[in-house]
């Protein structure tokens, strides 16, 4: 994908300015954007087989140290439009799961009860 493919759907999803982004459609467009690169990268094996299957290999667990490690190193590694949109889809979800968050502990001290 191209970054000028990626911008006309992130405007599309978000807005031009992300007016329209909200924890849950951010959520909706991570996800989606993380599937359609996943097909991107492995397409179907035969005509009119579906994309491959997202598979975890059954190498040796990795911490999550190990596992950003090898995300900042692939993106490293991959073309200028590949490694801005990876890392641009990584910092939109980390910016707005912070922001669900905090509204999920606002939400939690309207509905404490004074005999906590």
């Amino acid at each position: 994908m191209r970054i000028v493919d990626f911008r006309k759907r992130l405007v599309t999803a978000l807005g031009r300015k992300l007016e329209y982004a909200t924890p849950a459609n951010v959520r909706e467009f991570v996800d989606q954007m993380q599937l359609d690169l996943w097909r991107e990268e492995h397409p179907q094996s035969a005509p009119g087989e579906t994309a491959a299957r997202i598979e975890i290999p059954d190498s040796l667990p990795m911490s999550y140290e190990a596992l950003m490690r090898s995300f900042f190193v692939r993106a490293l590694d991959a073309d200028r439009d590949q490694a801005l949109i990876q890392l641009w889809i990584l910092a939109l979800d980390l910016a707005y799961s912070g922001i669900e968050e905090m509204h999920s502990e606002q939400m939690q001290s309207l509905f404490r009860s004074e005999f906590e």
